[in-house]
């Protein structure tokens, strides 16, 4: 079910023989970005790094990243999405067969791999003596960044076959403020002492492209200041949308069309929240007939996309 982020607000004087529009915030459900689905799937992360790499560890975080992120999403225990470390000598996951092979060993239908992993140095930039104004004090503000480059891979050991390929490069900043200037090495040692956390961050920020998001929009709801309409609105108002619905299903057996179809688009309204879509649509198209306004083809075709 859906839920509300903002209660309602008036946006116009109010008339008593005419509907008042009110506006509510509401999450709604956006597709991933990436469209693939990972239900019912046996999931491994491959972490793959070069032998004597230093920097060997940190491929292992983002993989601790993605997996910890796709538990999360998906209501799993801690550990259900395992995280191996690989060596590129022992692998090429491009070579025909191989991720057939590392799927059987690991009992696994869907793998992910993060690979050819390349950092950069790190590049410091001083604040030359200048401070700037944060919280009511003066700091000195340093720059460092650092350049990285990595791959992902999606494959599907059901189709056989990879179902998502992806080179990243980004460049990763720390903004670090203090009373007195650092020097490039103290910069740098404290950026370095963080590098685990942000490249899990990273892995986490990459595995939510698999899970749907949740976006803020308005919807318009349409009342009289009378009777059952008041009513069925202060049910909405309090998240009780069957209560609301029912009062309405009553409402859009008004001989006057204008309410009739200002009931049915409410209807199509609550039906949206339930995420009964087929159901709102039809509302919708009854609205129409029967008195039609803007919003009705804005949230049709907002649903549409929910739909997808």
């Amino acid at each position: 079910m859906k839920q509300l982020a903002v209660l309602f607000s008036f946006i116009l004087a109010f008339v008593a023989c005419s509907p008042v529009p009110y506006y509510v915030s509401m999450d709604v459900k956006k597709n991933s970005q990436y469209d693939i689905n990972l239900d019912d799937r046996d999931i491994s992360i491959l972490a793959i790094n070069r032998r004597g790499d230093k920097d060997s560890a940190l491929v292992t975080e983002v993989g601790m990243g993605i997996a910890e992120k796709l538990e999360s999403d998906k209501g799993l225990s801690t550990g259900s999405v395992p995280v191996y470390s690989v060596l590129s000598d022992d692998i090429s996951i491009d070579e025909t067969g191989a991720l057939d092979v590392v799927a059987i060993q690991t009992g696994s239908d869907m793998l992910i791999a993060v690979d050819s992993l390349w950092i950069g140095d790190f590049i410091v930039k001083l604040p030359d003596g200048m401070k700037m104004y944060k919280d009511g004090n003066f700091y000195y503000n340093t720059k460092v960044s650092l350049p990285v480059k990595y791959d992902f891979s999606v494959y599907d050991a059901r189709l056989l076959s990879f179902v998502k390929k992806k080179h990243l490069e980004d460049s990763l900043e720390w903004t670090l403020l203090g009373e007195s200037g650092v020097t490039k090495v103290s910069a740098i040692a404290k950026a370095n002492a963080t590098l685990k956390k942000v490249f899990r961050d990273m892995g986490s920020e990459y595995a939510s492209m698999f899970s749907p998001q949740w976006e803020s929009e308005d919807r318009m709801i349409v009342s009289y200041d009378m009777g059952q309409w008041s009513a069925a609105l202060s049910f909405a108002e309090n998240f009780k949308w069957q209560s609301a619905m029912d009062l309405w299903l009553e409402l859009v057996k008004s001989p006057n069309p204008k309410k009739s179809a200002c009931a049915a688009y409410n209807i199509a309204v609550a039906c949206e929240m339930l995420e009964q879509y087929d159901m709102a649509l039809k509302w919708l198209d009854y609205a129409k007939e029967k008195y039609y306004f803007m919003e009705n083809g804005q949230l049709k075709a907002a649903i549409l996309k929910e739909m997808k």
